[in-house]
Parts: structure tokens; sequence; C-alpha cells
């Protein structure tokens, strides 16, 4: 009976812990939005655009940092986009809130996101986003436009996935903001799942609270010019 109770418990807290309102939902891949003949082509501003990650734990703390995204480019017909990609830098993920040096810093946590741990930079150093489709939508509290589809593909896992963004078109660029929650099982990224597992099954390894949850937030900024 305590078993159960507890399993129960545990179900429910991690279940909790793992809910998120921007968490997308990772379907098939899509095929991929063509450039037409008479659409206009903006190269992504690597330089201008942004990709900031967040990771957490059950218990509530929270590592964050930077990817570098090198290329890519959305192109845009009668005023809507209608195609776009770009690429990130695996290998150049960055933790911003550790400290430089100490007994955890952020060269411990950058080698073990390297890993195959997680993203396997080595094998796969880069990930990419290609759009399948853009649709506009009323806009909301958040400011978001449209929503976007697109085929991501990470440790060479592709998944389609759709999110709401706020996107800006003028005569000189494109701008586009989105916040992002990716399931990281979605993509292979299993560690600590056996601890998980062990923790549900009773046999406790570590606290609760150090578990990683499976959600990571990527809010994504990107900045598109003639």
């Amino acid at each position: 009976m305590k078993k159960v109770l507890f399993l129960g418990f545990a179900a429910m807290f991690f279940a909790a812990c793992s809910s998120n309102n921007n968490e997308v939902v990772a379907t098939e891949e899509q095929e991929v939005a063509q450039v037409s003949e008479g659409a206009e082509t903006f190269s992504v501003d690597v330089a201008s655009s942004t990709l900031n990650w967040k990771g957490t734990k059950k218990g509530g703390s929270s590592h964050v940092g930077t990817i570098n995204l090198t290329e890519g480019s959305l192109s845009i017909e009668n005023g809507n986009i209608t195609a776009g990609n770009f690429v990130i830098d695996m290998n150049s993920i960055a933790n911003t809130d550790l400290p430089v040096e100490g007994d955890y810093n952020q060269t411990k946590l950058v080698g073990h996101l390297k890993s195959n741990d997680f993203f396997a930079t080595e094998e796969f150093p880069t990930a990419t986003f290609e759009v399948s489709s853009v649709s506009a939508a009323e806009a909301n509290e958040l400011g978001n436009t449209h929503m976007i589809s697109g085929n991501f593909t990470l440790r060479g896992i592709t998944k389609n996935i759709s999110f709401p963004a706020k996107v800006e078109i003028t005569e000189n660029g494109i701008t586009a903001d989105a916040v992002v929650s990716i399931n990281r099982l979605d993509w292979g990224v299993t560690f600590d799942q056996q601890g998980i597992q062990n923790f549900l099954d009773g046999i406790v390894k570590k606290g609760k609270d150090d578990f990683v949850n499976n959600a990571i937030e990527l809010t994504l900024k990107i900045v598109a010019k003639k």
C-alpha cells in the first residue's frame, strides 16, 4: 500500500514539473516549403539573431545559456513568409549563469551538454530548422502574430513542430521572435531517465529535486536582412 501511494505521489510530482505552456508537440517530418520564383529572400543576420536556452531540474533550479546560428534565410511573397531555414552550431553552446571557475563551473556543464548524455556534438555538430508552413494568427497578449511550422533536426532526429511567433516584415527585413519548449526525449536526449525510473521504483540514488526536466526552453530571435 505504501509503495502504491509513493508511486501515485511521484507520478503526480513529475507530471506537475513537466507541464509547460510553451511546450510543442513533435510530429512526423513534413515536406519543406520551397522558395517560389516570385519570392524575395532575405539572409539571416547571425550577428543580430539570438538563440537562448534554459534547462531546469525538478526542484526548480535552472541553467541558462546561448547557442549561435551560423546561416539561414527567410523568403517572403505577398507580404507573408513562404519558406525559410536556419542552422545552429551546437558546438557553440555556452552557459551564462555558472561561475568560470569552481567545483561546478561553465566548462564542466558545457562539456556535459556536448557529451553523448545530451547533444553529442562531436557526431552531430549542427541542428537545423526548415519551414514547412507559416500562417497568420490573431495577435494575442504576447504579441504573437503567426503560427510557424517546420522540421527541427537535433542529434540526427527530425520532428515537425509548430509554435506561435511575433513576426514583423518591412521592406528592409524580417524579424521573428518566439519562445519554444521542446521535450528532449523526442530527439533522443535521455539523460537521467534511468535515475527517474529508479526513483519511481523506490531505488533512490539521489534527491528528486536533482533530476533534469525533459523540457528545454528555447528563446529565439531571427533577424533577416536584404
